[in-house]
């Protein structure tokens, strides 16, 4: 059966797409606003790619000194902390003994600037067979070695998500299994919520500090983005979009193997590749990306449903971010598909790992792609699966949630 968003698409393309697809080329030929921060799901439904840059360039901006928030008179490129740096970090959410965390407004009072990653929480689990089953990764400082194999992830929410997850208490995993335990099936974020995941690798050249956005830990080690993935919920599924840099196609992957997968799947991109093939490998001119470290930027690919107008799977896969895991077999819908929360421990009851297809010739394991069904929820050992299950709404950052002491 068609989904819904796939049955809309098949319906309104031939008489919409022509006029929907010029608003997201009109508003970056405006040229002005940039900076604001997007929601539109008229344009992330239609015009998915130019979306996904439209939020790149929105949520890169510079952000203003020590507070959340774009900063209109710097332009894209210039130095500095972006809008998402200045967002809350998932570790400020899910505190310890499942405390509230600090108001939207308190928090970017106190933006702290130095980075403080987590273990790639991805390529953990697929290097582990998930063994992890706490969920409670705690936050600390990168370390010294020669890349980010250990810690390079974070994960940042805008004030909508934040907002929500306090006022409906999910930041306790104590409540999130007493809903699960009341039968309730799913929740709903606000159209306006956010997550931002980036992944960072440590810089020792001078020369590669230009081409790279670039976050110091507090010991001065420089960081350069690598990977960046963003969600918005402006569709009933998450609208998703994800961006990597040039050099993870072949520098890194020779370099760490073990964390860059390089580009087995080139990148999608209608929107730059306009009136070429959609894999060109090149970033959109006239948006304020040319002659800027942004310019060395590529999306990867936009995500709107379970599945194209055809009914095949819709992949899309960050190389880094995923590097643990088949590229041909990922699909962030599918695989967040499974973030869910059981009546009891653990947070993460049903694997991501297909285990009906068999890890590659380098170990990497299969993910899910296309729509994820009962029959696909395998659960972990010892979980009961005759118990109710809360869909977390495709948020896989709300495992982090901690026990009430």
């Amino acid at each position: 059966m068609k989904t819904l968003i796939a049955s809309l698409l098949i319906a309104m393309t031939t008489c919409s797409t022509a006029v929907a697809q010029s608003a997201c080329q009109a508003f970056f030929k405006k040229g002005a606003d940039l900076y604001l921060e997007p929601q539109d799901t008229q344009m992330a439904l239609f015009e998915p790619d130019c979306y996904a840059w439209r939020l790149f360039v929105a949520l890169n901006w510079p952000s203003r000194k020590d507070q959340c928030g774009a900063d209109p008179g710097k332009h894209l490129g210039a130095e500095g902390e972006t809008v998402w740096e200045k967002w809350i970090s998932k570790h400020d959410v899910f505190l310890p003994g499942a405390k509230a965390p600090a108001t939207w407004d308190s928090h970017c009072g106190t933006v702290q600037i130095a980075k403080t990653l987590a273990p790639s929480a991805q390529l953990a689990a697929a290097r582990t067979q998930m063994a992890d089953q706490a969920g409670d990764l705690t936050p600390f400082e990168p370390p010294t070695g020669d890349a980010s194999t250990a810690a390079d992830e974070e994960v940042r929410m805008n004030r909508e998500t934040l907002e929500f997850i306090a006022s409906k208490r999910l930041y306790s995993r104590n409540e999130q299994m007493r809903l699960a335990a009341a039968k309730i099936k799913t929740i709903e974020f606000p159209a306006a919520a956010k997550e931002v995941k980036a992944h960072w690798v440590k810089l020792e050249d001078p020369a590669d500090f230009g081409r790279y956005h670039i976050g110091k830990a507090s010991d001065g080690t420089v960081y350069g983005l690598v990977g960046w993935h963003v969600t918005t919920k402006d569709l009933p599924r998450w609208f998703w979009a994800t961006f990597e840099h040039v050099d993870n196609e072949t520098r890194w992957p020779t370099a760490d193997p073990g964390s860059f997968a390089g580009w087995s799947l080139k990148p999608i991109d209608r929107f730059a590749c306009d009136g070429e093939a959609v894999d060109c490998g090149k970033f959109p001119r006239g948006i304020g990306l040319d002659g800027t470290k942004w310019e060395n930027y590529r999306l990867k690919a936009t995500q709107i449903d379970w599945v194209d107008s055809l009914g095949e799977p819709t992949i899309v896969v960050n190389s880094k971010i995923e590097g643990g895991f088949i590229q041909s077999q990922s699909s962030c819908m599918s695989c967040h598909a499974l973030a869910m929360m059981g009546e009891a421990p653990p947070p993460m009851p049903f694997s991501i790992i297909n285990l009906d297809i068999p890890p590659d010739s380098s170990g990497r394991v299969a993910n899910f792609k296309g729509v994820v069904d009962a029959d696909d929820r395998r659960p972990r050992n010892g979980v009961d699966p005759n118990q109710h299950f809360l869909q977390l709404d495709f948020v896989w950052s709300l495992r982090n949630a901690q026990p009430e002491n």
